[in-house]
């Protein structure tokens, strides 16, 4: 997902306080305020090892969607940030053992 710079990376349940995320079991979004989502329905897919994963931030439409596997999702939320928010890619791990694998950043 994508957070502010100001997250509390030492925080309990930050996915529901601060930021705009994908939860990769089951599809579905959660987020802080403004939206504050909750397994938010956004696309019937469960992500499995190996999968890839965009997560796009589009500045000038004001947008953050996510592409799995190429096949894009569409957008997921709209009007959340301001232009000069300091954001950060976040990704928060629930088991132990998990782990991810940064590819690429490309800023545009």
């Amino acid at each position: 997902g994508i957070a502010p710079s100001s997250f509390n990376r030492k925080g309990r349940y930050m996915y529901h306080k601060c930021g705009w995320y994908f939860y990769l079991g089951s599809g579905t979004l959660s987020s802080g305020p403004p939206t504050a989502y909750s397994d938010q329905s956004y696309h019937n897919i469960r992500v499995e090892v190996g999968d890839s994963i965009q997560v796009v931030v589009d500045r000038d439409a004001n947008t953050i969607s996510f592409i799995v596997n190429d096949m894009d999702c569409g957008v997921a939320y709209e009007g959340v940030f301001d232009d000069g928010d300091d954001l950060r890619a976040c990704v928060i791990m629930n088991n132990v053992g998990d782990a991810v694998e940064v590819s690429e950043v490309v800023a545009c």
